[in-house]
């Protein structure tokens, strides 16, 4: 996690604590949980290698 930001270390840590609950959402719907927008949601994934998610 070396090379995410600040706001990207957030949404990684909600994404780790919220596993149970994310499931079920579109991008849409965490981004707005999470308070950050989609495109943020999707760059941390792609970040982190889950790129093959989309």
């Amino acid at each position: 996690m070396n090379h995410l930001t600040s706001v990207e270390i957030y949404i990684w840590n909600y994404l780790e604590e919220n596993k149970a609950k994310i499931i079920q959402m579109t991008v849409a719907q965490i981004a707005e949980s999470a308070h950050v927008s989609p495109s943020s949601i999707i760059r941390t994934l792609k970040k982190q290698n889950f790129f093959w998610f989309f």
